[in-house]
């Protein structure tokens, strides 16, 4: 079994809660050609190094990035794909060394590999990020607290435990800025966390994470969001 990194271990916890069902890079043994279009977010920094993938017998670069997904990688080749940088350190330049995997899953249409570690040895989480169950206009959000959220976007509210998942499909129409809310359902009653005015762009779709904070600037809530559209 793998030897999860602690520091991501709440990025793990929350993606294996059940809605939905990762690759992990320690997962099968079986090599098979696949296809497959997929992109890359770094869950911490900035991955500093360029990637590659073999596709077609090329090696196929890509940059990794923490706050946008990277490029498209249209893949053709074996599985579990294997991704390389190029050799440092002393060793030679042309030389392409692997830091990490990711046994493709067949019931994911098109992944979105989110790679946890550093130093260049990282770990790989798979989410299913395909317009056809995604589509333009929805919102994914994953709650990586331990507070049981309650939020009010527009005229929608949303639940959302610890550790859980929670989806809207198309809450809004064309490009509006709209108020949200989050509070906290405590044994007391309910205790506001976050309010703020928000855009939505109608052409857009959006994955948010939510997780704590101690910043004097943000409060108690941070967010992390990545949105994208059909190209």
């Amino acid at each position: 079994m793998c030897n999860f990194i602690l520091k991501y271990w709440s990025l793990y916890s929350v993606l294996l809660s059940g809605f939905i069902f990762p690759s992990l890079a320690c997962a099968a043994d079986a090599v098979a050609n696949v296809e497959t279009t997929f992109s890359c977010v770094s869950w911490g920094k900035p991955i500093k190094d360029t990637l590659y993938v073999r596709s077609d017998g090329e090696m196929i670069p890509l940059r990794v990035h923490s706050m946008r997904r990277s490029s498209e990688v249209d893949y053709h080749g074996s599985n579990p794909i294997v991704f390389f940088r190029k050799g440092k350190d002393g060793q030679e330049q042309d030389a392409y060394q692997p830091v990490a995997q990711v046994q493709l899953d067949g019931s994911i249409k098109k992944p979105l590999f989110f790679f946890a570690g550093e130093g260049g040895n990282y770990k790989i989480v798979t989410l299913e990020d395909s317009f056809d169950k995604y589509p333009t206009g929805s919102y994914r959000f994953y709650n990586f607290t331990e507070r049981d959220l309650i939020a009010k976007m527009g005229d929608e509210i949303l639940q959302l435990p610890p550790k859980k998942t929670a989806y809207l499909p198309q809450p809004f129409t064309g490009t509006i800025e709209y108020p949200i809310a989050f509070v906290v359902r405590e044994p007391g009653g309910i205790r506001p966390l976050y309010t703020n005015m928000w855009t939505h762009v109608g052409r857009f779709r959006y994955l948010i994470f939510v997780s704590d904070s101690d910043s004097r600037d943000t409060g108690s809530m941070k967010f992390r969001i990545l949105s994208d559209y059909a190209k």
